[in-house]
């Protein structure tokens, strides 16, 4: 009888492989989903990061000088910057940096270069990702008198969601989307 107690107490091999197995399918089963929702919540930080620098943009060159945010392809970074540098060229690289980050340190994410969902009506579909009124600079330019050069930017995730966000040149105001299973959805209009 003492025996039969026991044996009572612990667990047999086989219910043990049957609870690791149980954990490893509904691990298997959640991770996409899982990594889908962090993609999706680093699309829509980015969205937000680049619709702030464009409103630091309008608020820091109110009368004073000009600033834009930079688009680099070549390093998958984007920068607010203020005043052209010492070289007179927006994007080159010798502008004093207000704040910066890449695009790969946000969740693997890059810039979408060749969109092979439709774009948005009204939005370019660029080659390097960034749709600017000079594509050799890249960049959204905010004058003082808070007009500017709009143009778009897409960035995807490594799961295959994208944002879009336009700015445009009378106010330099500012939309975003998100590619949602085959529509473009709102996130932001200013």
């Amino acid at each position: 009888m003492e025996r039969n107690r026991r044996r009572d107490k612990g667990f047999t091999l086989l219910e043990l492989i049957i609870v690791v197995t149980i954990f490893c399918v509904m691990s298997a089963i959640a991770q996409p989903a899982f990594s889908r929702y962090r993609d999706d919540v680093h699309l829509k930080a980015i969205a937000w990061d680049i619709v702030g620098m464009v409103k630091d943009a309008k608020l820091l060159g109110v009368g004073e000088q000009s600033y834009a945010i930079c688009f680099d392809p070549e390093q998958q970074t984007v920068s607010l910057v203020s005043g052209r540098g010492g070289d007179g060229t927006w994007n080159t690289g010798d502008e004093p940096v207000v704040r910066s980050f890449r695009l790969a340190e946000r969740g693997g994410l890059e810039f979408w270069k060749y969109p092979t969902k439709p774009a948005k009506k009204g939005l370019a579909t660029p080659d390097d990702g960034i749709a600017a009124p000079n594509p050799s600079n890249n960049s959204f330019i905010c004058n003082d008198n808070l007009t500017g050069n709009g143009g778009t930017v897409y960035i995807k995730s490594p799961s295959g969601g994208a944002v879009a966000v336009k700015v445009n040149s009378e106010d330099f105001g500012c939309e975003a989307w998100k590619w949602k299973g085959g529509t473009w959805v709102t996130l932001l209009s200013q």
